[in-house]
């Protein structure tokens, strides 16, 4: 692997000034009403989770279509945003989907004095580079992703901090390498033992539809990019479409110029499908069964109106690790860090002066 990134010292990016909007290419823009509509109910009716799931493992669509790749490439550059001193505890965040560094900027900036943060761009987000294999997103990949990144900043452990799909690759890498995380903060995600069980629940397996819906060729990112956009627009808040995926996942919208960064980020067609293909390889991978034993202090924020994973998350993993600490923020959608960031702020600092 190449470990290769960009350090951007002394203060955050502005999105207004480092993205510039990107032309959309005109069939993602003008899609006619009946494929709109048939994609909408596709993605959408969580009924459809069931038909989509058979046709993926039935027709085995992977092998009949070729999903949008990049030339081939010999290891992978990582990308990352840091700030504050050097000297200090190492604080590393690991963002979900779809998502990138930028989703951390509040808690950059609140703890850049005490840490040395680094916002990382996992594989195929981003800034990072973007594998073309599926299984170039196998779990024991981007646990060794997060181990290459600690070690080549000069670290041995961190304070690790993660949300999302950055939750479930740092829950396998906590239970795996304890030694390397001293603290461990989650955001709305549970273990993935804990969440294998969850979805054999009714309530979160029509909440994890768009995982089948992941599966297909095409059609994602079809579905994400048509009408400029809208998808992530309803995702971030900014309209409240109803029929459109994860519509209201925030309480509070984004700014407009905020959005625009994640805009100009998934406008890139690698970008889209590097980030959907996470889900594309975790489905038919055997579940990695590991037994719930931590030994690192861990503090579960978690947002309560969460449209992807169903609040009784919070109880199945009080249950399964009962000496966790958990913050629950009731106003916050699944986004809660940028949702909520002064409340989930505060929570991350007084659990850490609790551990100093």
């Amino acid at each position: 692997m190449v470990f290769g990134g960009g350090s951007r010292e002394g203060g955050l990016v502005d999105p207004s000034k480092s993205y510039k909007a990107q032309p959309l290419p005109v069939f993602c823009i003008n899609i006619p009403r009946i494929v709109e509509h048939t994609l909408e109910k596709l993605w959408c009716s969580p009924g459809n989770g069931v038909v989509l799931m058979l046709v993926v493992y039935l027709v085995n669509l992977r092998d009949l279509f070729i999903y949008p790749v990049l030339p081939p490439f010999k290891g992978i550059k990582l990308h990352f945003v840091a700030s504050g001193p050097e000297g200090k505890p190492l604080m590393l965040f690991i963002h979900g989907f779809p998502e990138f560094w930028f989703s951390w900027r509040h808690q950059i900036k609140e703890f850049q004095k005490d840490y040395r943060v680094v916002a990382l761009d996992t594989r195929g987000c981003g800034e990072a580079e973007k594998p073309s294999k599926l299984t170039e997103y196998s779990m024991d990949t981007l646990l060794s992703d997060i181990k290459i990144t600690i070690l080549a900043l000069g670290y041995t452990s961190c304070v690790l901090v993660a949300h999302d799909w950055g939750v479930a690759i740092s829950w396998t890498f906590c239970r795996y390498y304890p030694q390397m995380v001293d603290k461990f903060i989650v955001m709305n995600a549970p273990p993935l033992p804990v969440f294998e069980k969850m979805m054999r629940r009714k309530e979160q397996f029509k909440m994890s539809w768009y995982i089948y819906f992941s599966q297909l060729p095409y059609l994602p990112e079809l579905y994400i990019r048509m009408k400029n956009f809208e998808a992530l627009e309803s995702c971030y808040g900014i309209k409240k479409t109803g029929g459109l995926c994860f519509s209201g996942a925030f309480n509070k919208p984004l700014p407009r110029e905020e959005l625009d960064a994640y805009m100009y980020i998934f406008s890139q067609q690698e970008t889209l499908s590097a980030s959907i293909n996470y889900y594309r390889a975790i489905l038919g991978a055997p579940v990695d069964a590991y037994d719930m034993t931590f030994t690192m202090p861990i503090l579960v924020i978690w947002g309560c109106d969460d449209k992807a994973i169903h609040v009784t998350a919070v109880d199945d993993i009080k249950r399964a690790l009962p000496q966790v600490t958990i913050e629950r923020i009731e106003e916050a959608g699944h986004f809660v860090q940028m949702d909520t960031p002064e409340k989930v702020n505060r929570a991350m600092r007084a659990w850490l002066n609790k551990q100093a």
